[in-house]
């Protein structure tokens, strides 16, 4: 995982706006097949866009490698918000994964 620019994973966000989190090629391609399918969007109910679940991982891994609460997520810096990261986690959670 790094940072896109002059960042650093040692970097606090706060040095680095407007930067984002990206996941490395080869981490992707290990975590993504064990990861559920998306599900189908509702067209009763529909919400936006649904963000990639490779944002939402790049969240989740903020969180753990930073240790900062789900409320302090930087959407600029992780490229989602952190309720979204949150969800994902709780859903992913819920299919076992």
């Amino acid at each position: 995982m790094r940072y896109g620019g002059s960042c650093t994973p040692r970097t606090r966000s706060a040095r680095c706006p407007g930067r984002v989190l990206i996941l490395f090629r080869t981490t992707w391609e290990r975590v993504a097949p064990l990861l559920p399918p998306a599900p189908e969007r509702r067209h009763r109910h529909p919400r936006g866009v649904r963000a990639p679940d490779r944002t939402a991982l790049a969240g989740l891994l903020f969180v753990l490698r930073t240790g900062v609460a789900w409320r302090d997520v930087p959407a600029e810096t992780v490229g989602c918000s952190d309720v979204t990261a949150w969800r994902r986690l709780r859903d992913w959670t819920e299919a076992g994964a």
